[in-house]
Formats: C-alpha cells, structure tokens, sequence
C-alpha cells in the first residue's frame, strides 16, 4: 500500500499542542518551516511578480515567458535574487551589520560569473552555474527586478531595483512571521536538552 503524499500546507498544518517537545518534532516543524518560505516566495512572484507587464524583446513569446516563470520559481533564483538584493543600495551597511551580515561584493562586480563562482562548489560547475545564473538574470530582467547594465559583449553587470527591494522587502516580513510560529517550538526543545530530558 502506497503512502499517502502531504502537500507543504499539509505539513504545516496546525496540530494541538504538544505537553513536550522532541528533537524530532522540531525537526518535522523545521522542515515545513522550509516548505512555507519556499511557498510564500513562489505566491510572492504570482501575486506581485507575474502580474506586471514583462518587458524586453521576448516580453510577448508565450513559451518564453513560460520558461523565465519556471526559472524565477527556481531556489537558485531565490538565492540569486536574495545575494543581489543584499548588495544593492536599498540595504544599508547598518541593517547588514545588524544581521550579522556584510557586503561581498564591494570592489568587485555583481555579475553571473562572479555569482557562479561563488556559488560553485566544485571548479567544474561554475560553467553551468554561470550559465543558470544569467538565465535568471534574464528573467528577473523582463520582470523589473534587477537592471543588467552591459559593459561589454560577455559582461553584464547585475544590479537590484526598488522593484525587487519591495518583493524582498514582503517576503521577509511574511517569512519573519512563519518563524516567530517556530520560535517557541525550538526554545522549549532547547530548554529540554539542557534540563536532560
């Protein structure tokens, strides 16, 4: 007999509370907090995203569009879009350090290959990587969230929009809220680490 499959809404569901924590059950919570951001990220993009008029030569191809929409949905657009929104001038150096975070990219530019180099593991992925990268880059283009300015024919520099500032700026503020949710499931898992339970 085959299991039944959970959809993320599913796995998040609300369940009663628990008398007691267990590293298990925050674990299960981890995991559908997980799914909820990459939930919230995909219904950030059709609701905000998508409904924009996309611009650019292939702004009217259906297929084309079609393919861009699948790229954005995609984590390595997430993680893209969420690096060249960190570097951009809509976040100041103070929120940054307040996240413990800080500029990477300072001196040098934001392009796919610079991405891909960084997000690469091995020498031998930066190609395909590089090549993932400026697809995305093309898509977040159409849309209006990054401006690609050219400065010469194999390097494009990537750079975030209000319009992608805005997006980030939403899907923060939804995501923060689905981690308070998971905030007081962890500490009380915490609490009974530490008392020996």
């Amino acid at each position: 007999m085959q299991e039944p499959q959970l959809s993320p809404a599913q796995i998040s569901g609300t369940a009663p509370p628990v008398a007691r924590a267990t590293p298990i059950s925050a674990f299960l919570r981890s995991h559908a907090l997980h799914l909820d951001m990459i939930a919230n990220y995909s219904t950030l993009l059709d609701g905000t995203i998508f409904t924009r008029s996309p611009v650019g030569c292939d702004a009217h191809n259906p297929k084309v569009l079609k393919q861009h929409r699948r790229l954005l949905r995609s984590t390595d657009a997430y993680k893209t879009l969420a690096v060249i929104w960190k570097e951009s001038r809509f976040v100041d150096s103070e929120d940054l350090a307040r996240a413990g975070l800080s500029r990477e990219y300072q001196g040098r530019d934001l392009t796919s290959y610079s991405l891909a180099t960084d997000f690469s593991r091995t020498p031998k992925q930066v190609a395909k990587l590089n090549s993932r990268i400026r697809g995305v880059g093309l898509a977040a283009a159409m849309y209006g969230l990054i401006d690609r300015q050219l400065v010469h024919s194999t390097k494009v520099i990537l750079s975030g929009t209000e319009i992608l500032h805005n997006f980030m700026f939403e899907l923060g503020a939804k995501n923060t809220l689905i981690m308070a949710k998971f905030v007081p499931l962890l500490t009380e898992n915490l609490q009974a680490k530490s008392d020996g339970r």
